[in-house]
């Protein structure tokens, strides 16, 4: 029997491959902002959360060859923290407050959900259907945070994350439903729908980098802009 095209896309090495990408393309676009002397307010943050999620994207991946405290319970801690840190970050590229607490407190519930279902009660379809449940709900709070930025020099950047965090939002509740479902008892097993989740996850990372090199090239261009046509000492228009 022929097998299916998705059984080609296997899930651990698709993550590690995409995750260790994201990572890297998160490093070059903190040293970015750094030696752009930080222009953008929360841009360290968004770019952090996004390399702590792909290190502990990669954890997850190497679960089998690491201590389920490592594999498992610090893999889910850097996966939440660095969504909840994109979040938190992309709020303060809008101008608005963080809400740190809130996010620690998401931080907080995915640790518990991975020691009790990882460790003291382990339990595969509660710990994926919980914790896919949880960034589903962290996606969706971005998008909603990213569609809502209405600076020209943003948008292009914005609404890319916005476009991705709905992707990745919809996957992650199918995931958990899955999960629930009893179809999904493993991060890495090869089926449907991992190979699904992980292509998202990685490509959402890697997106967002993308997303977030757009939001400083367009508040670039729109520096250079206003510098063409205002004089720089009254900031008049030439």
């Amino acid at each position: 029997m022929t097998p299916m095209a998705w059984t080609y896309l296997d899930p651990r090495g698709m993550g590690i491959t995409l995750s260790a990408s994201a990572a890297l393309l998160a490093l070059v676009l903190l040293i970015t902002n750094r030696a752009l002397g930080g222009r953008l307010p929360g841009m360290q943050q968004a770019a952090g959360g996004v390399l702590l999620a792909s290190l502990g994207f990669t954890l997850n991946m190497l679960q089998a060859w690491l201590t389920p405290l490592a594999g498992l319970v610090l893999a889910v801690v850097l996966m939440v923290a660095g969504v909840a840190l994109v979040l938190g970050g992309v709020r303060r590229l809008r101008g608005m407050s963080a809400h740190w607490g809130w996010l620690l407190a998401c931080c907080l519930v995915g640790l518990a959900i991975a020691l009790w279902f990882g460790l003291a009660a382990p339990n595969p379809r509660w710990r994926i259907g919980l914790l896919s449940l949880l960034l589903a709900l962290l996606a969706v709070l971005l998008a909603r945070t990213a569609l809502g930025e209405s600076r020209a020099q943003h948008q292009a950047g914005m609404r890319l994350l916005a476009l991705l965090g709905v992707v990745f939002a919809v996957l992650m509740g199918l995931r958990s439903v899955a999960a629930a479902l009893g179809l999904v008892e493993s991060s890495v097993s090869s089926t449907l729908v991992n190979s699904a989740s992980v292509l998202a996850a990685g490509m959402s990372l890697i997106g967002g980098v993308v997303g977030l090199v757009l939001v400083i090239s367009g508040d670039l261009l729109a520096l250079v802009e206003h510098q063409r046509t205002h004089d720089p000492l009254t900031d008049l228009l030439n």
